[in-house]
């Protein structure tokens, strides 16, 4: 191995009237001359405006002690300094790679995987986030699990929440699962999008719903499910795999501050979910999808502009005997939707839970 510099180096990267100060503690590590024996792992991250945070994580992927892997960043059209940043970190280290969301792609990070997983050439694959921390060791111990059970085809391991610095963390997300898959559409486990590693040729037909800005990986493990790759074989290591950071611009703060898009994204792969299970056994798996769409659903018409001329208009309704029944009223709703541009194409599940929320409210 080449000589380590593991000297800390301080940047700062200006941003029209924004100065962002960014320490490297960067280890210069290049891969052993034996690392080509060892199979390469592709870790695939988007970013978007994360000058701040993607160095840590960069920093956490040079540290693995596992040496041959590529590390494939896509930038979703950043406005801050990510492109110098990146600029450093691919010259120091040619298993980083630096590329742009192509302009025919939709913007969003699932577009930002999925052109990723294209350039990539490993046999496994890692989803990663540009704001997460990567344990040094995982892939390690991943690899090695592959190589003594060729028949795998992922592994998946816990994962730690952290609020602002990695002392403190918050959450112990302990995924140990001897069924993962359904475990995860009951809501016993969390297979989050850096918790798992998968053998590349096992997801090669699968791509992630680049109209999704929530539960992506839910959506895209159910979507390997219900196309009949229920039969994956994955192994669960029982040990930390990476840190996930909790901050105001992360995906869950998005989603609790009731954002459209995220919650859309929610309530259209539970009712998926939902759909696919209903001609099934596992009413465990009903249940949990069912109270988190009614939850997302509620949270969504709570937080709609139109709410109060809703509720007039149903109040209008409920007094007009011709429109009494469950059907008009229904129809009457629907046109609300249309005219308020935010008919998600769930009518009948979105108005029974509409019509049972206003019921309460009238009586």
């Amino acid at each position: 191995m080449e000589s380590e510099d593991t000297t800390p180096s301080h940047y700062k990267f200006v941003t029209g009237s924004h100065h962002h100060f960014v320490t490297i503690s960067f280890l210069s590590c290049r891969p052993k001359p034996d690392c080509q024996l060892q199979p390469l792992v592709s870790i695939i991250i988007p970013t978007y405006n994360r000058v701040h945070l993607i160095g840590e994580t960069l920093d956490s992927v040079v540290r693995q002690t596992y040496s041959n892997w590529e590390c494939i960043v896509v930038d979703d059209g950043s406005t801050d300094s990510t492109d110098k940043l990146m600029g450093f970190y691919c010259e120091k280290d040619s298993r980083i790679q630096y590329h742009h969301r192509p302009i025919n792609r939709p913007k969003g990070a699932n577009a930002c995987r999925n052109f990723g997983f294209k350039l990539c050439k490993g046999e496994f694959v890692d989803w990663f986030d540009s704001d997460d921390i990567i344990d040094s060791n995982i892939l390690s111990k991943a690899i090695e699990i592959f190589q003594l059970n060729n028949k795998l085809d992922f592994v998946f391991f816990n994962y730690q929440v952290f609020d602002g610095i990695l002392k403190d963390i918050i959450i112990k997300q302990v995924n140990k699962s001897e069924d993962p898959f359904i475990d995860y559409f009951r809501g016993k486990i969390n297979l989050a999008t850096s918790s798992v590693l998968w053998k590349k040729k096992a997801i090669i037909r699968n791509k992630f719903n680049e109209n999704l800005k929530k539960s992506q990986e839910l959506n895209f493990i159910f979507q390997l499910y219900k196309e009949g790759y229920n039969t994956l074989v994955g192994f669960y290591i029982n040990e930390n795999g990476y840190f996930l950071r909790k901050h105001n611009n992360s995906i869950v703060n998005k989603f609790q501050k009731a954002e459209p898009g995220y919650l859309y994204s929610n309530i259209f792969v539970r009712n998926e979910i939902l759909e696919y299970f209903s001609r099934t056994l596992h009413t465990d798996v009903q249940q949990y999808n069912k109270l988190d769409f009614q939850k997302s659903l509620r949270i969504y018409i709570n937080h709609s502009g139109f709410l109060d001329f809703y509720r007039i208009l149903f109040k209008i309704s409920c007094k007009n005997k011709s429109l009494a029944n469950i059907k008009s009223r229904i129809f009457i709703y629907k046109i609300i939707l249309i005219f308020s541009s935010r008919d998600y194409r769930l009518n009948e599940a979105i108005s029974e839970l509409f019509l049972e929320e206003f019921h309460l409210n009238l009586d």
